[in-house]
């Protein structure tokens, strides 16, 4: 026997197998209902109380709901819990002729699909994004619903990742048929997490032939080429399956959607997700909750937009800066021109700051989902653009004026434009006086927020309205008259005629005066010392009154639909609007950071050079309270090998390199990098790959002044960072950074690499950053580099071990690093110099100068950092005695320094080999080989090969044959040379 159902119970089950796969929102007057198992799992998952309507006389339907002013936060929370939820709407009022009111869904909510501000972060876009896959290349399509930006691209298999972590989507569409079985065209472990809950939907929507047919009716064309996106076949099938998408989620025309734009990341400066987190472009962790924070980031420092559309504008900016030179140019001539135009900037940014959010409302508009307070802020809105115009343009407004209420400006506009760009927005910026009449005259300044609420419609706008408004609303003039008629009529001095929400309209008369109460007076109600009466002339009067107060509610409705698509049908205009706006937004943000931080101007070209003179951190400076110290920057991917003994790194290079007219020639290709921890050098790396992404976003740079050759690709290994939910160690992360560096970059990018190697044992990190750096240098070896081991004065060059020719590109590279033995690469390396950061010491106190200068730091005052740091003054100068005993060559016991009786002793530190150790086999402490050492090693090396006379020196030799000179720095090295020539000399003589 099946089970019989309520006509609500029926319709819900009806809708609900149409939206099997969603949360059912239900609406049914003042709540929005889930019934059945979607009651139990919303209760759990918005933590409401779970009960239950009867159902027959003996079944109960589980229940659970909300109130219907709250939804936004409800549907909210559930979209951000990974529900797909489906709003079903009342779409009439209550009819008692009718079972069930008719009901819809009318919006299908999943995180891709947001269209309710309320629902979304204004700073940034929330895109869809499809994947269709293909043997070698993947095609991707990603839109934007609530801003209507859509956009399409084919990428390689292997730049798929970086691809969608740099678009950054909400929600990913695959086709139903792809499995995470290996293979060409799958996904496998190195696409996003985020893939595996992603949406997956049936494979034809998909299919060539139906996302063709779908883009070509949607926006009206015979084929695609007109939009360049005509031979992307896998990007064609991405976007179909997008379109078809959007389509069943909004239940509406898309016709904000008006164009689809190729997407070529080749077009901008690739920054992988490593460097964008490294550098904390937009966004980083909060040191208090390891929450994404926008705050200590660069967007942070060069946001100072004033509309929504503007701040996501600018942030995709930052994350993609340009390649070409000529655009990188007009967006820095529209900057200097705003720079330099004082009041006009202002005036600009004060109308700017009226400015809402364009793109979302106009597709709210024509997305049907607009209420009468959206388009009275579109209207305000539109009311800015033409005085923007003449701040730009010096044009005259006074109609608009007059609108707003607001005296003319004063002040000199931006004349004579010599900026194309802002010359376009001036250009650009369309009439909407139309629209905005349109607005006005239909729908009143300050609307209720709902809009069933009614009161929305401006009196004048539709005559049936004003004729049903005054029905309704002349209630206390109708029961005057009326009251005055019957009184005379039935001769009864105190007859009342009344109205209450429980009885409607009536009259009531006293009980002295019951005998003249006419014959058509119907006895309602008796009270306490009078009688209540109703005509047939005052229900009829009621109906009417009644029914007008429904038709009033429904009339606005329809008058508020009319005019939402004939603004809608504008939507492309003011799209277009609203893009030339946002421009002009975050070009005078750039603008405002350049006047009041002081920032220059870059020459940008398309060289190899990165020259910066005075440089600074854009976030540390404007963080800090005090004044930041400035640095250079030269680096350059030049082929040119430096003069015969040339020191690359002296201090006479460095300053002829900041004069005019310098050889490029002699900038260094690669830095190395040292000094302590706390004197700059991850802050000097981070200033200078932000100087050089904020050139080619077209900004003004914190510098004195830079030429910024264009970079293609910036990469950065800088700090720890394991991937424990994939089992990668902190190591294992350092090393696949590394290798994707090495592998991708070019003479065009950009390395940044701090303390490569540390994860590991001292000898194997040396022995990685040693040939890290030969590598990103290249070069034939044999020409200039015979072999990474430092030569003897005096004597020939070591034969090479690896001859041929390295394979780098070599970037232009900073390499910071705390094995001091790294420096010496700079003697076989031409293209390759040192640079330390200056520090003091005073009175047993270090001081950090946070000045770079050229050579090697001395050393790297670990001990200091840690005394800094509050390490127990005990440990401290534990460490200080343990410091001392290593520089001496000295044996340590525990807890205290025993003197070095003889050399056998140094084997308990692992300074002096074991018995039948081979020292030319053995790695030492430092990781270094034994003829990599230095001269003062090597030359141990030979006196302990030489033949000495016998005497004192036999004492002397087999000393120096026990030294395991593979675990000697240079400068114990130096020490035991000293001390043995000593004991040769004997004692000097008073």
């Amino acid at each position: 026997m099946s089970e019989k159902l309520t006509p609500l119970l029926a319709q819900y089950r009806k809708i609900k197998a149409q939206h099997k796969d969603t949360l059912l929102l239900f609406r049914v007057g003042d709540f929005y209902e889930m019934f059945y198992e979607d009651a139990g799992i919303g209760a759990k998952a918005l933590k409401l109380t779970l009960t239950s309507r009867p159902h027959g006389p003996d079944n109960v339907v589980p229940l659970a709901g909300v109130p219907a002013k709250a939804l936004d936060t409800y549907v909210g929370r559930l979209v951000a819990q990974g529900f797909k939820v489906a709003v079903c709407d009342q779409l009439e009022l209550p009819d008692p002729r009718k079972p069930v009111v008719k009901r819809e869904v009318v919006e299908v909510i999943t995180p891709g699909t947001i269209t309710n501000p309320n629902l979304l972060e204004a700073r940034r876009n929330n895109f869809l994004l499809a994947l269709s896959p293909a043997a070698d290349k993947y095609g991707i399509a990603f839109a934007d619903v609530s801003t209507g930006e859509f956009s399409v691209a084919e990428v390689p298999a292997a730049s798929l990742v970086e691809e969608i972590q740099k678009i950054d989507p909400t929600e990913i569409l695959i086709p139903q048929s792809w499995t995470t079985e290996s293979g060409a065209g799958s996904p496998d472990s190195s696409i996003p997490r985020s893939l595996s809950s992603s949406t997956r939907i049936d494979d034809y929507y998909f299919s060539q032939d139906y996302a063709f047919d779908k883009l070509s009716t949607h926006f009206g064309v015979a084929n695609l080429d007109g939009f360049g996106i005509g031979t992307m076949t896998e990007g064609i099938c991405a976007a179909g399956a997008i379109l078809h998408y959007l389509e069943e989620t909004q239940r509406t025309a898309l016709s904000h959607i008006r164009k689809i734009s190729p997407y070529q990341s080749g077009d901008f400066l690739l920054i992988d997700r490593i460097s964008r987190r490294n550098l904390e472009l937009v966004e980083r962790l909060s040191s208090e909750d390891q929450r994404p924070t926008t705050e200590g980031t660069l967007l942070s420092v060069i946001d100072r937009t004033h509309s929504p559309a503007g701040t996501r504008l600018l942030r995709r900016w930052v994350l993609a800066p340009l390649l070409n030179v000529e655009a990188i140019t007009a967006r820095q001539d529209a900057v200097e021109e705003l720079s330099r135009a004082g009041s006009p900037l202002d005036e600009v940014e004060s109308l700017l700051a009226k400015l809402g959010d364009l793109e979302r409302i106009s597709s709210r508009i024509a997305l049907e989902r607009a209420n009468a307070r959206d388009l009275v802020a579109l209207r305000n809105w539109l009311l800015l653009a033409p005085l923007i115009k003449r701040a730009i343009v010096n044009r005259q407004s006074s109609i608009v004026n007059r609108a707003l209420g607001t005296p003319a400006p004063t002040n000199s506009a931006i004349c004579n434009l010599q900026s194309a760009i802002l010359n376009d927005i001036g250009s650009g910026i369309d009439d909407f006086s139309a629209v905005v009449t349109d607005i006005t005259n239909t729908v009143v300044d300050d609307p209720p927020l709902a809009v069933n609420e009614g009161g929305m419609i401006r009196t004048g706008a539709n005559s049936e309205l004003d004729e049903l408004r005054s029905l309704a609303s002349d209630t206390k003039g109708y029961i005057a008259r009326l009251q005055e008629t019957e009184r005379e009529r039935t001769g009864i001095p105190n007859l009342r005629v009344r109205f209450n929400s429980v009885f409607g309209y009536y009259i009531e008369v006293t009980k002295s005066y019951l005998p003249q109460v006419p014959k058509n007076y119907l006895r309602k109600q008796t009270v306490l010392n009078a009688e209540r009466f109703i005509t047939p002339e005052l229900k009829d009067h009621e109906a009417r009154v009644l029914n007008a107060e429904d038709r009033i509610k429904q009339l606005e409705l329809e008058l508020l639909s009319s005019l939402r698509k004939r603004v809608a049908a504008e939507t492309g205009r003011v799209l277009v609007l609203s893009g030339l706006l946002a421009e002009l937004d975050a070009l005078s943000s750039l603008a405002r950071v350049a006047r009041v931080s002081g920032y220059v101007r870059p020459v940008v070209d398309d060289s190899t050079v990165l020259e910066i003179v005075g440089g600074r951190h854009p976030v540390v400076e404007h963080l800090l309270a005090h004044q930041f110290i400035a640095n250079d920057a030269h680096l350059s991917a030049n082929d040119e090998r430096q003069p015969p003994n040339a020191e690359v790194g002296s201090p006479e290079l460095a300053v002829r390199s900041s004069a005019p007219g310098v050889r490029i020639s002699d900038f260094p290709q690669i830095i190395i990098l040292t000094g302590p921890n706390m004197a700059g050098k991850s802050t000097y790396l981070r200033q200078v790959a932000l100087i050089a992404i904020m050139a080619q976003i077209g900004s003004f740079v914190p510098a004195t002044r830079a030429r910024v050759g264009v970079i293609d690709k910036v990469f950065t290994r800088i700090g720890a960072s394991d991937d424990l939910s994939r089992g990668v160690s902190t190591f294992l992360a350092e090393m696949t950074e590394t290798a994707n560096i090495l592998n991708n970059a070019t003479t065009q990018s950009l390395v940044i690499l701090d303390e490569i190697g540390r994860g590991t044992a001292t000898s194997d990190g040396i022995a990685i950053a040693w040939a890290t750096v030969e590598y990103l240098h290249g070069g034939e070896r044999g020409q200039g580099v015979q072999d990474s081991r430092i030569p003897v004065s005096g004597t020939r060059p070591l034969e090479s071990s690896n001859p041929g020719v390295l394979p780098s590109s070599r970037p232009k590279t900073l390499f910071a690093t705390h094995y001091h033995e790294l420096t010496d690469i700079t003697q076989l390396l031409p293209r390759c110099a040192n640079y330390s950061f200056t520090v003091k010491e005073q009175g047993g106190q270090v001081l950090f100068m946070r000045k770079l200068k050229a050579g090697p730091a001395d050393k790297s005052y670990g001990i200091a950092v840690a005394r800094l740091a509050g390490l127990p003054p005990s440990v401290i100068s534990r460490a200080r005695q343990v410091q001392a005993d290593f520089d001496r060559g000295e044996a340590l016991s525990i807890g205290q320094i025993a003197p070095a009786r003889d050399m056998t002793q140094l084997s308990s530190i692992g300074i002096v080999s074991h018995a039948g150790a081979n020292p030319e086999v053995r790695t030492s402490a430092f990781g270094v080989r034994r003829s990599d050492l230095g001269g003062a090693a090597l030359a141990a090396d030979k006196l302990a090969t030489e033949s000495l006379v016998p005497g004192p020196e036999s004492s002397v030799l087999a000393d120096l044959k026990a030294a395991d000179v593979e675990n000697l720095s240079p400068l114990q090295a130096f020490d035991l040379l000293v001390r043995l020539r000593q004991r040769l000399d004997g004692p000097k003589p008073d």
